[in-house]
């Protein structure tokens, strides 16, 4: 069983990668099309726009959470001797 440094670790480095990834994405999303962040309550925004961007910024955060989960596992495995998180 995983301790509870792994969990707690684990959940503060996904959450995390998340926030940065997201962010960066909707960055990159307004400097690509020079328009806001689509809102779902915005009468004007398309329904494809809609669709594109969240299939776009979860597909962007997922992969940002995969690789730090990664990390974090490689970083913390010889700190937490006697666990079972393998790197």
């Amino acid at each position: 069983m995983e301790g509870l440094g792994w969990k707690l670790t684990n959940a503060a480095v996904l959450a995390g990668a998340a926030f940065v990834a997201s962010t960066a994405f909707e960055f990159g999303w307004k400097a690509a099309t020079g328009r806001p962040v689509p809102a779902e309550d915005d009468e004007g925004t398309a329904l494809a726009t809609l669709v594109a961007f969240a299939a776009a910024s979860a597909a962007i955060a997922a992969v940002a959470q995969r690789y730090a989960y990664k990390g974090a596992r490689k970083w913390i495995a010889p700190r937490l001797k006697g666990s079972s998180v393998n790197a």
